[in-house]
């Protein structure tokens, strides 16, 4: 009896073991895995490469000083809208010293000057006045222009007496002809005396006239010269006078409205940035200085994008393309943007070669596009609607020929080969090769 129970016993052992063999081979084999498929499918296909760049508006313009001196008042805050003309600071001026001692010593110099054209201008009306009396020429000896009309005047007097005098004795004398009291030889020469006393006479007056005229028209001369003298004089002294007050204060009397003290906005727009404080110093722009910027004002209403696209890229693209731009800070909106120039010559970045491109912006109305915000443009550089494809993926090559694995039993596949078009990265156009019913196998 117990031997049967031992023979049981060790039975048993070698079932279990045998039993947990059988077991642990079975839990260790494998299931044969099951091979994923897809099928091709009918999409969009867009080619299409991204230029990344910023928003900024087309005209961004520098508002400079006209003059050196100390920022007085800033009328005008970042964010604020401007017009053309519209006060934007006020400059107080910080004179250089050796310019004012200049202007100082052209202004006294120009008073002198003006003083004694006024002093001349008074003289030489005064004469003007005293020489003519209800429009006729009142001589006056005491004038080195009246002189020689004076001589001509007292030769003239003198030859009409003469003339007078002959004439009267010519009426004597043909008197005293007709009663024989004379000979008509003493009686001719009564007559020829009377002749060239006339003639006397008429050449006197001629040269009376004739200096008379020239007197006149010296005085006329002398009193314009004299007048216009005194306002080129008097010009010089405002000129100096301005000046003088314009280096030491920025502004004239006459234009205290246009002064150069005065920094106004050269065009319409918002203002982007205020870049100085009251108290800084500025300086104006020149040939040799590009002088301190008070503000920048741009035009937010015409904006553009600018990026870079690599040399790869710049063949496929051309003026007019859209673009489709995303922008960093401002989340799920998109605008559209129309290229409008390729720069024509490319620049190393990286060591790559990158080209400029800008496009005009659309704006939208209920939306700010500040100044400088980070963009992404896709351009499409090709697009087909409605075709067959498949994921990329799903490709395999062989040297120049391309191939899929398309099911012919329950996984099994066989290698065909296909003709594939437009590509996005992600899916591809199946041109020839599959139908929408085939099976492709997807590669691990």
């Amino acid at each position: 009896m117990k031997k049967v129970i031992k023979i049981f016993i060790l039975l048993l052992i070698v079932a279990v073991f045998v039993g947990t063999i059988v077991f642990l081979y079975q839990k260790s084999k494998k299931s044969p895995k099951k091979v994923a498929i897809g099928t091709p499918f009918i999409t969009d296909i867009v080619k299409k490469t991204v230029v990344t760049g910023a928003v900024i508006p087309r005209k961004e313009i520098e508002i400079k000083p006209q003059i050196i001196g100390i920022i007085d008042e800033i009328y005008t805050h970042a964010g604020d809208i401007v017009k053309e003309g519209d006060l934007i600071a006020k400059i107080k001026v910080t004179p250089n010293m050796v310019t004012l001692n200049n202007a100082e010593t052209r202004f006294n110099q120009a008073k002198i000057a003006l003083e004694d054209a006024m002093a001349t201008y008074e003289r030489q009306k005064k004469f003007y006045d005293e020489s003519f009396n209800d429009g006729h020429l009142v001589i006056q000896n005491s004038n080195p222009h009246m002189v020689k009309l004076s001589s001509a005047l007292f030769k003239l007097d003198k030859a009409r007496l003469i003339l007078e005098d002959e004439e009267k004795g010519y009426e004597r004398q043909k008197m005293l002809l007709q009663k024989s009291i004379i000979t008509p030889d003493e009686f001719q020469n009564t007559e020829l005396a009377l002749e060239k006393a006339k003639t006397d006479f008429k050449e006197a007056n001629d040269n009376y006239q004739l200096i008379k005229e020239e007197t006149l028209e010296l005085i006329e001369q002398e009193y314009q010269k004299t007048n216009l003298a005194l306002n080129k004089a008097n010009a010089e002294f405002i000129s100096a006078r301005n000046n003088l007050q314009l280096i030491k204060e920025g502004v004239t009397d006459e234009n205290v409205d246009d002064a150069n003290t005065l920094i106004r906005s050269t065009t319409d727009g918002m203002v982007l940035d205020i870049m100085v404080k009251e108290g800084n110093l500025v300086i104006e722009s020149s040939t040799s200085n590009v002088g301190t910027t008070v503000a920048v004002v741009a035009d937010m209403n015409d904006m553009i994008f600018e990026g870079s696209i690599d040399e790869s890229e710049i063949g496929k693209i051309k003026e007019g393309m859209e673009l489709i731009l995303t922008i960093g800070a401002i989340e799920n909106r998109t605008f559209h943007a129309t290229i409008e120039y390729i720069a024509p010559k490319g620049k190393k970045v990286s060591g790559a070669v990158q080209f400029d491109i800008r496009a005009k912006l659309e704006l939208r109305d209920s939306l700010f596009v500040r100044a400088g915000y980070s963009a992404n443009a896709d351009i499409v550089l090709d697009k087909k609607t409605g075709v067959l494809a498949v994921e990329e993926a799903w490709l395999q090559f062989e040297g120049e020929k391309t191939y899929v694995e398309v099911e012919t039993q329950s996984q099994v596949f066989e290698k065909k080969e296909v003709t594939v078009g437009l590509s996005d990265s992600i899916n591809i156009e199946i041109v020839s090769g599959l139908t929408e019913n085939d099976k492709v196998r997807i590669p691990d």
